[in-house]
């Protein structure tokens, strides 16, 4: 029968559930009336339906995911917070659970997961590669037992194989050149935070038939990855409870046989480990936390079930991952095990963004809460962090190298340590690994924001407290002529150029420590360096980015130099951060004049010294001009030669 439109009523989508076979039905539209009461809402969702409405329990998913029970009969839809669009899910066969308290209902049960579920894919490292690393840690295992019962004068020798197991280091593959004689350097892609709706579509939280199966959902999944199971095992048409019994998952592993078979959650009180029967994958208790003595609080079990298969372009190992976003990411990585084929701690998790930036998700307690669906997770193996520990990218820093910044290390070091402490583990691994001995009063720590060097880290200074790093924890080594010069947090350090108009060259780069941020500080800085009297000092701020190169056949005439200014930290110089470049030159020495072939011969050295990381913006393509005939429209060969031979009657019009 026809239902009329009245003005003034809500559409809601109904769900039935059925809690005896965990399926939630695709939605059936109704349109009702903000003023009806629950009640005459209940009589004419059972109309629709053709169900009764007697037994009926009614709830509505409102907004931030958050379900509530309509359990009174009498008030309006409108009370209850209805608004334009609504969702709301019926039951009406189980009397036993009506008795229970709705938080407590099997009811609530599946409804909260279902809300809470989402899709992601994980991206898994090949096979090769986990048994290349496996390999590698039992090779470190037995070195590292060679030393455990060495006994020195004064006892047992303090390095235990835990201990070297949890060592800081990480050295990468790409030394740098004058260090280690590589020429290789490594890459590390950056990310930021990014905050994204978790929400689920309707037809992505429709549970019911086969939409939960890989092939609905994944068009990258093959009927080959499910080869060894058959008929609806393989193709699972219910949301798995978690009061499955034992017995039930067996004999569903069993009869996959398969280590493509999907993985069920296992029931809350289950406290078996990962099981090795059915290709291991029966999943077992909650993720410890990775804190060695701390005592974390259990977390509750989270739904987690995977089906995996390859991908169709590279053939690279993928996993389509139901899970409940409120899992964190300790029990993630444990859920992972089994596909990855390595234990958790010797293996790390990435957020790739749209863009295809890469962002390590180091901090075990956080959940997926903030992860939309089909958010992408990258598995790199290696040892990943634990509690209070941080991931430091170090570069070295040579100002006057062609390439002033090459990535060095990654290094791992504690919250607390002071730069002293890490300065010393860093150098003690450059010199086991490269023989280079650097002296430790001849180098030091700064900050590296942008691909610039910037504040100078002192020796007793604290990562994460004094020196907070944020989430970019990345540094400089610099490798200094001499004794450190930097004794001061409120010290000035920056780097200067002096510019040599008469030979139209630049001197290298040296280094000034203000212990005054004024410009007459700064002129006797340079004075001492050059010898130069301060009434011909003329100073200039370098524009662009470390080490910011400029062209010699216009810095004499388009930079601004200044003789005198108010102030050094703001106009006209706005020099106020360590790690900014300044030119100066002596205002009496005479401007040399270049010829034709001079000027020829000095921009083509400047362009082979340009950064090849800096790549030329094309200037948009010149529209041609428009010809409006006022007659008759030419011919072809007329039109063609229209370039050359424009009509009579043409009037061209330039859009530019």
């Amino acid at each position: 029968m026809f239902q009329p439109y009245k003005i003034g009523g809500t559409t809601v989508k109904v769900h039935v559930v059925n809690l005896e076979m965990n399926e939630i039905g695709r939605a059936v539209v109704v349109r009702g009336l903000k003023s009806q009461t629950v009640e005459e809402f209940k009589a004419q969702v059972a109309q629709k339906l053709c169900l009764p409405s007697n037994d009926m329990r009614m709830v509505l998913e409102n907004y931030h995911n958050q379900l509530e029970l309509l359990s009174t009969p009498g008030r309006s839809l409108k009370a209850e917070g209805f608004g334009k669009s609504n969702t709301v899910y019926i039951e009406f066969l189980n009397e036993e659970d009506a008795c229970w308290p709705f938080r407590e209902s099997r009811f609530f049960e599946i409804l909260d997961r279902h809300i809470n579920t989402i899709v992601i894919t994980v991206v898994l490292p090949q096979e090769d590669e986990v048994l290349m690393e496996k390999q590698c840690m039992s090779a470190s295992v037995e070195v590292d037992q060679r030393y455990c019962n060495v006994e020195d004068e004064g006892g047992t020798a303090a390095r235990t194989t835990q201990q070297t197991q949890t060592s800081n280091t990480a050295l990468s593959d790409g030394y740098d050149s004058d260090l280690c004689d590589s020429s290789s350097s490594g890459c590390h892609g950056t990310g930021g935070d990014q905050s994204e709706d978790s929400s689920l579509t309707d037809s992505e939280r429709t549970l019911v038939g086969d939409d939960i199966s890989p092939h609905n959902n994944s068009p990258d999944i093959t009927a080959d990855d499910n080869a060894g199971c058959s008929g609806e095992e393989r193709l699972p048409k219910f949301v798995p409870s978690v009061e499955m019994t034992d017995q039930i998952k067996r004999s569903m592993l069993e009869s996959c046989g398969s280590t493509s078979a999907a993985v069920g959650a296992m029931p809350v009180g289950d406290d078996a480990a990962f099981s090795e029967e059915a290709g291991g994958y029966a999943c077992g208790d909650a993720a410890q936390s990775q804190v060695g003595a701390a005592v974390a609080k259990e977390e509750p079990r989270r739904y987690f079930r995977a089906w995996p298969y390859k991908d169709g372009e590279d053939g690279g190992r993928r996993l389509r991952v139901y899970v409940d976003k409120r899992i964190t990411f300790a029990s993630l990585k444990k859920e992972l095990e089994p596909f990855v084929g390595i234990d958790s701690s010797h293996f790390k998790v990435f957020r790739v963004y749209s863009n295809n930036q890469e962002f390590e998700c180091t901090k075990l307690s956080d959940n997926l809460v903030s992860y939309a669906e089909d958010t992408k997770l990258l598995i790199k193996l290696g040892r990943a962090l634990k509690s209070g520990e941080h991931r430091m990218e170090v570069f070295l820093l040579s100002p006057n190298s062609p390439e002033p910044s090459k990535f060095l290390l990654d290094w791992i070091f504690t919250q607390g340590m002071t730069v002293l402490q890490i300065k010393k583990e860093i150098l003690h691994e450059i010199r086991e690994r490269c023989g280079e001995d650097i002296p430790l009063n001849r180098c030091r720590l700064r900050k590296k924001s942008s691909g610039n060097p910037g504040s100078v880290y002192l020796d007793w200074d604290r990562f994460d407290t004094d020196a907070s790093m944020f989430l970019s924890h990345k540094v400089f080594l610099e490798v200094l002529p001499g004794p450190e010069k930097v004794l001061s947090s409120s010290s000035l350090v920056l780097f200067v150029r002096r510019w040599r108009p008469s030979t139209f060259t630049f001197d290298p780069l040296d280094e000034v420590v203000l212990t005054e941020r004024t410009f007459g500080a700064l002129k006797e800085a340079l004075s001492q360096l050059s010898g130069l009297q301060l009434d011909v000092i003329e100073v200039s701020k370098c524009p662009g980015q470390f080490p910011c190169l400029v062209s010699s056949l216009t810095v004499h005439t388009e930079m601004e130099w200044h003789l005198n200014a108010p102030s050094l930290t703001s106009w006209p110089l706005y020099i106020s951060e360590d790690g900014l470049v300044v030119l100066y030159r002596d205002r009496t020495e005479p401007l040399k004049e270049l010829t034709e072939e001079e000027k020829q011969e000095i921009s083509s050295r400047e362009n082979v010294r340009a950064p090849k990381g800096v790549k030329a913006v094309p200037s948009p393509r010149k529209e041609r001009a428009l010809k409006i005939y006022t007659g008759s429209p030419p011919n072809d060969t007329s039109a063609l030669s229209s370039d050359t031979k424009p009509s009579l009657h043409s009037v061209p019009i330039d859009l530019d």
